[in-house]
């Protein structure tokens, strides 16, 4: 398992998101409670695979995304990453009330402050809760952690103030 995962993660790393994304269901397949594994899966298919797909084609991807994720936060309640992607397929299912929940405990969570991805995915998710200058503030925030992001962010920014 951990030599799969090991493999998995370099693949991801190289761009083989396809061949990781095998891994990794390969290893839920070993073990289904590998909370790692179940967060790889779950969080790529509400990032990469629902945005790809009709509209009459998510329902069943992101249903198995929420539930591969709901297990992954049950078996490590305490990695502020894997309820960052629960809140994230929780975003892209359209349940912004419980992603709202979800982001602002991960934030508070350890480890989940130091995070672009997150602060960026709290942005997205305030934003359509209507709390622009939340939204605001969460971009920021993944601008001061990854600079090299600035330029996307401010977009972000930039779109949502001149909608205000």
């Amino acid at each position: 398992e951990e030599f799969l995962f090991l493999k998995g993660s370099i693949l991801d790393k190289a761009g083989e998101r396809g061949k990781a994304l095998e891994i990794m269901e390969r290893i839920i397949s070993l073990n289904p409670n590998n909370y790692r594994a179940l967060n790889y899966v779950g969080f790529f298919l509400a990032d990469q695979e629902v945005p790809l797909l009709a509209p009459e084609k998510r329902g069943e991807v992101i249903l198995r995304a929420l539930s591969l994720l709901q297990r992954a936060v049950s078996l490590a309640p305490d990695q502020a990453y894997i309820l960052d992607s629960l809140a994230w397929a929780q975003y892209q299912a359209g349940d912004i009330q419980s992603a709202w929940q979800n982001i602002q405990r991960t934030v508070s969570m350890p480890g989940g402050a130091d995070e672009a991805e997150i602060w960026e995915h709290y942005g997205d998710i305030a934003q359509s809760s209507g709390m622009l200058e939340q939204a605001v503030g969460g971009w920021k925030k993944a601008i001061e952690l990854e600079p090299e992001a600035q330029e996307r962010l401010t977009r972000k920014i930039d779109f949502a103030l001149k909608g205000q």
